[in-house]
């Protein structure tokens, strides 16, 4: 499924009347492989050398070519996605907020709660239900 998604959003990016300047990023295989990295498993050790190996780039001209693609550093994408991805977990009700934390990354619950009402302005156990 992402990669069908990353194939429709190159395809996106190659059309010249498309003005979203970070689908022109996905036309670059390495950082679009690091995407994918990221969206395959948000919960995993990611760094930014982590994620700089993973497209065959040094850190620096990783965390360049990332931050001129889509204006925020790797590691404020990986969190962004950490956040984004246990909205959908929480209104499944299938998992809780403890697991859904572990499964994104976080080591504890409390650090998930503090993070995901700073995100989205309101806390996990409000959000799930």
């Amino acid at each position: 499924m992402t990669q069908l998604l990353v194939y429709m959003f190159r395809t996106l990016g190659e059309q010249s009347e498309v003005s979203l300047t970070w689908l022109h990023a996905l036309n670059d295989p390495r950082l679009a492989h690091a995407i994918d990295h990221i969206l395959d498993d948000p919960g995993a050790l990611h760094s930014v050398e982590s994620l700089a190996d993973v497209a065959c780039m040094s850190r620096s001209a990783f965390s360049k070519h990332f931050h001129d693609a889509f204006s925020r550093s790797p590691m404020a994408l990986v969190n962004h996605v950490r956040l984004e991805r246990p909205a959908k977990m929480l209104n499944t009700g299938q998992a809780s907020i403890e697991q859904i934390a572990n499964r994104v990354g976080f080591s504890s619950r409390s650090h998930f709660s503090r993070a995901f009402k700073k995100h989205t302005g309101i806390s996990p156990a409000s959000y799930h239900q």
